[in-house]
């Protein structure tokens, strides 16, 4: 014997399944709209009463909640349906689970 059971799996770093590459992909627009979004913010512009007062913040925050969310809902779909075993994938899932936690709580609890 060589030391490898025939039921053991192989550990991977990077997702192999499309669904879970398309995770990692929506994470790193999730990233992208965050930088811009803050670095809006640290060129000036500011919020008003509203979310829609200044889509110059809006438009970035929105791509990044909507893409961490897709990336959550892929990431998951990846798990379950394409048997994803990449350990990079529970970070869009946990990020996607953290949004929409944040976004439940922004609807049904506002400030």
């Amino acid at each position: 014997m060589t030391g490898e059971s025939s039921g053991s799996r192989h550990v991977q770093l990077f997702p192999i399944s499309r669904l879970g590459k398309w995770s990692l992909g929506l994470l790193g627009v999730c990233i992208v709209g965050f930088f811009v979004f803050y670095m809006m913010v640290g060129l000036g512009q500011r919020g008003g009463e509203t979310i829609l007062d200044n889509w110059l913040l809006t438009g970035p925050i929105l791509v990044a909640a909507v893409s961490a969310f897709g990336a959550g809902v892929t990431g998951l779909l990846a798990v379950l349906r394409s048997h994803e075993r990449g350990l990079l994938i529970a970070i869009p899932i946990l990020i996607g689970l953290l949004v929409t936690v944040f976004f439940v709580g922004e609807f049904t609890n506002p400030h």
